[in-house]
């Protein structure tokens, strides 16, 4: 009798992927696949075999329980639509949240007890959070990380300063580049703000780069500190560079 095409190309499909099926699981996925087309079949086989080797399977030999496992999980995956499963509703108190810990730099598991109802620290601690997952982005950036010793192409670097280090700068102020956030804590008058300090800023010689600048942004702003007015003269401000998914 000619082997059946179906079985053989389950088979082969499998093994191409370091797996071997049981007898009753191939018998199973051809039941399932009997009356599909040759792409059909190809789709389906590839998401199950996807499904699978997100299970920790014990061995690389497939049984019929973790196929209908994986076969119901991709059933799961092409809802109708009209099933009653619209969407899944995740507790955002049992969302694992993560903070940049800037000693050990870090992201660490934060254990503390949230609550609806947030109070002035909580605030607080957002926009110091905030400060710090953007901070730790911007220091991978190519432009501010530390230069290499040895190495001469490196002038192009810039290294970031906190309000604190400008403030307490000794001598002539170089220009330097501050990360900090945008706000006015006087009615007219801008600042920069960081965990450290604050900064009241002069913008009248500025240069904004391309973006969207409000208050409470977080802002690489680029001058000069003048210890006779006690101002920092901004010569350009721009955004934080943007980091792609596949470093973070």
């Amino acid at each position: 009798m000619a082997p059946d095409p179906l079985r053989s190309r389950i088979v082969k499909t499998f093994k191409l992927h370091g797996l071997s099926l049981r007898s009753e699981g191939s018998t199973y996925l051809q039941s399932l696949l009997r009356e599909s087309d040759t792409s059909e079949v190809e789709e389906a086989l590839s998401r199950i075999i996807d499904v699978l080797s997100n299970l920790n399977l014990p061995s690389p030999v497939v049984d019929r329980t973790a196929l209908e496992s994986a076969v119901s999980e991709c059933n799961d995956d092409v809802e109708p639509e009209n099933s009653d499963k619209m969407f899944n509703v995740i507790d955002v108190f049992d969302a694992p949240c993560y903070k940049y810990n800037a000693e050990r730099k870090k992201l660490l598991l934060d254990t503390e007890t949230k609550s609806l109802f947030g109070s002035g620290k909580d605030k607080t601690r957002v926009m110091k959070d905030r400060y710090w997952m953007v901070m730790q982005r911007a220091q991978r950036h190519d432009l501010f990380t530390a230069p290499v010793p040895g190495f001469s192409s490196q002038s192009n670097k810039f290294q970031l300063q906190t309000v604190e280090q400008v403030l307490g700068q000794q001598g002539d102020h170089k220009h330097t580049i501050v990360l900090a956030m945008l706000v006015q804590i006087e009615e007219g008058k801008y600042y920069l703000e960081d965990p450290s300090a604050h900064m009241l800023l002069d913008l009248t010689a500025a240069k904004f780069h391309v973006g969207m600048f409000t208050e409470f942004t977080f802002v690489l702003a680029e001058g000069q500190y003048d210890d006779s007015k006690s101002v920092f003269r901004v010569t350009g401000v721009g955004l934080p560079p943007t980091e792609p998914a596949s470093i973070t």
